[in-house]
């Protein structure tokens, strides 16, 4: 199944999954820990990387907040 999102992702080239807005969705990948959508999102849009969520948190914050270290960790190696 995560290999199917992700190159659904890959092949729709916009980083968006099951209706939601590329920054909603690295958002969403950041709290799960989800390097490989992450991955994904990052190469088809780099700059969303330091994009700002609704609140004003960025991907990394996300991840940091829901626990998830390999997804920051990741992240801080992207920027």
């Amino acid at each position: 199944m995560k290999k199917a999102k992700i190159l659904l992702l890959v092949l729709l080239g916009v980083g968006t999954c099951a209706g939601l807005s590329s920054s909603q969705t690295v958002f969403e990948a950041a709290r799960k820990g989800d390097i490989a959508v992450l991955k994904a999102i990052l190469q088809g849009n780099p700059p969303l990387v330091s994009a700002r969520g609704e609140i004003g948190r960025s991907p990394l914050q996300e991840a940091l907040l829901a626990g998830q270290s390999e997804a920051a960790r990741f992240l801080v190696e992207a920027a």
